[in-house]
């Protein structure tokens, strides 16, 4: 999606780049390494396993990156960002509209699977997030991907314009 509003023309930011820079950081970094109990430097799928492993540990990391993930949001001038946990994180009240862009259960797998190839790993981030149904009532815009993508792009479009910023 952000590719697309991009291409006609809008600024994007997206907040899991914006984790993976900040988690980068070394001061962060090792934070993180001794919230999940890793050693420093860590491979980005050690923390994932942790993650999934831990409730504690995900809300540890959550407690720390989620505020300086929301400051480097807040000082981007981006019209449009990308916060895949906004709900699952209470962030959405920080934002002017909520759009949900969902492609049904069946077809979120799939394309996990596509792009991860662990059902496991696929199956733990799953478990972290709300269904589409359960996001649907904080939206103001419901973008439906499973449908061709010409579709989608129009459907996209007519969205981002309604909004009448660039």
């Amino acid at each position: 999606m952000l590719q697309m509003l991009e291409e006609i023309g809008y600024s994007t930011l997206s907040a899991d780049a914006v984790a993976r820079q900040i988690a980068a950081r070394g001061d962060v970094a090792q934070t993180l390494a001794r919230i999940a109990g890793l050693e420093h430097p860590f491979a980005p799928a050690e923390l994932r396993a942790a993650l999934a492993g831990s409730e504690e540990i995900r809300r540890q990391v959550n407690a720390t990156m989620h505020p300086l993930v929301m400051e480097e949001i807040d000082r981007h001038p981006a019209t449009f960002v990308e916060v895949p946990l906004l709900i699952e994180a209470c962030l959405q009240s920080t934002f002017d509209r909520i759009w949900v862009v969902t492609c049904g259960p069946r077809e979120q797998k799939r394309r996990l699977m596509q792009r991860y190839g662990d059902k496991r790993h696929v199956e733990g981030i799953l478990s972290t997030q709300l269904s589409s149904r359960a996001k649907i009532p904080f939206a103001d815009v419901v973008l439906r991907t499973n449908r061709p993508l010409d579709h989608v792009r129009r459907l996209l479009s007519e969205a981002a314009s309604e909004l009448a910023v660039r």
